[in-house]
């Protein structure tokens, strides 16, 4: 049996030409198939995962040894965190070239500072682009007097250091930019204002906080000082959902599927995901152009309509905010809107607060486990009934309950200050111990000769 194992894994090794992979992870797999494929003079580039380039995995550190050590890296760039939205694992490019034409040096540029924000992804403008353009040319051009962080006019320095092939063997053949590019000026200069701004948030968070207590302290919650109908043990008449709303689902697939939305688009488009803490969140990463909307009109949200999941996990329903009017519901939700002939009679609030009620969540959770996939038909949702107190108790239940939703808000935005403050703290005091120096080796390829 140990024999037969043996053979298989002399088989197995004999496939790859840089070390076989391990068994459960693709990432240098994709890298061999690439190399595989090049022409000759040719370069792949390959978005790879951080820890990948440092990885303690004996087969990992196996093949990045005999890929620098064949001169198959040319460069490493790191990119900025959050650019992609399938996933938040730090993640670099490898520029590989065919071990017929080998680099002596390794390129490593930290781009890890560049780009802005927009909604929950980072994105590089194209200055940015420029930037690490310029600095990869530079440093890989014959000029050794190109030595200096580089950037293109109006673009953003990005720091860098070649690498030897001496040095990679003595940092375990660490392919990951961090491991040799020291720490930015602008990096340092960044973390400090992050902490000021940080104690400055979490100052304003502190104030909005005590501002609530003390409005609340005036006005103390009280169950008991109810409306005459419920005081006097007299029933609250109930009425079917869809009686007093209209309920309108979402646009289907053929009128807004993913080929409708673009980056470029200005309106945003809410999915279940975006329905979080009974709000809607402003993580716009989902949009479609003003053409699309003004087809779509129809699916419209306005100020204090009701958003529920239509198709997924039902979670609590979110009431839409003053300025999220004109934002398109998408194919998964539905969206509640009190009729007209009932304006004046039923507070969109009173009714979403009774759709938040746990026991309610469990209903809607109910009817839509009865589907094939978890779906929640608007006949069913419009069958829910519900109390319908007098206007006056439903203004004191919303006031009562606003109340508290203030409360919880204001002190969950003192706990992510206060994190955000000790996360910039943290950066500020152990960062710049934690860096390694940055490699000072020749800025071009010089040829000699090594020990292997």
């Amino acid at each position: 049996m140990k024999l037969h194992r043996e053979q298989q894994q002399r088989e197995r090794e004999a496939k790859w030409a840089f070390g076989a992979p391990p068994v459960d992870n693709d990432n240098f797999a994709w890298v061999q198939h690439c190399l595989a494929r090049l022409r000759a003079g040719g370069r792949a580039g390959i978005i790879m995962p951080n820890k990948a380039g440092n990885s303690s995995h004996k087969a990992d550190r196996a093949i990045r040894a005999n890929l620098v050590e064949r001169g198959c890296v040319e460069c490493v760039i790191a990119l900025p965190a959050q650019m992609f939205t399938g996933t938040s694992v730090p993640v670099s490019v490898w520029i590989l070239r065919p071990a017929t034409d080998p680099c002596e040096n390794t390129l490593f540029l930290n781009a890890r500072h560049m780009g802005a924000k927009n909604g929950p992804r980072r994105t590089l403008s194209p200055a940015d682009v420029e930037s690490i353009l310029s600095a990869y040319q530079a440093r890989t051009s014959t000029d050794p007097a190109l030595l200096g962080d580089q950037q293109a006019p109006d673009g953003v320095a990005v720091p860098g250091a070649v690498v030897s092939r001496a040095d990679l063997r003595r940092s375990d053949y660490s392919l990951n930019p961090l491991d040799h590019v020291a720490r930015h000026s602008d990096e340092k200069a960044d973390a400090a204002l992050e902490l000021a701004t940080a104690r400055k948030q979490l100052h304003a968070a502190e104030e909005h906080l005590h501002h609530v207590q003390e409005s609340l302290a005036r006005r103390p919650l009280d169950t008991h000082h109810r409306a005459p109908s419920s005081a006097a043990g007299r029933p609250v008449p109930m009425a079917e959902l869809a009686s007093v709303c209209e309920i309108q689902a979402g646009p289907s697939y053929s009128k807004l599927g993913k080929k409708h939305r673009t980056a470029d688009g200005t309106v945003p488009v809410v999915f279940p995901r975006h329905l979080k803490d009974r709000r809607i969140t402003d993580e716009a990463d989902e949009r479609v152009t003003q053409d699309t909307a003004r087809r779509l009109g129809a699916f419209e949200l306005h100020d204090q309509d009701i958003v529920c999941v239509r198709s997924g996990a039902i979670t609590r329903p979110a009431l839409v905010q003053p300025a999220q009017t004109g934002w398109l519901m998408s194919p998964n939700v539905i969206r509640l809107r009190i009729a007209e002939r009932h304006a004046g009679r039923i507070l969109p609030e009173y009714l979403f607060h009774y759709l938040c009620l746990d026991e309610t969540v469990a209903w809607m959770q109910d009817r839509a486990a009865a589907t094939a996939a978890p779906s929640l038909r608007s006949e069913s949702l419009g069958s829910l009934r519900i109390p319908l107190p007098d206007l006056a108790e439903q203004h004191q239940t919303v006031t009562a309950l606003n109340d508290l939703d203030a409360l919880d808000r204001a002190h969950r935005a003192v706990a992510a200050c206060v994190r955000r403050t000790r996360t910039a703290l943290a950066d500020t005091l152990l960062a710049p111990r934690t860096r390694l120096a940055t490699h000072h080796t020749p800025a071009h390829d010089r040829p000699h000769k090594e020990t292997p």
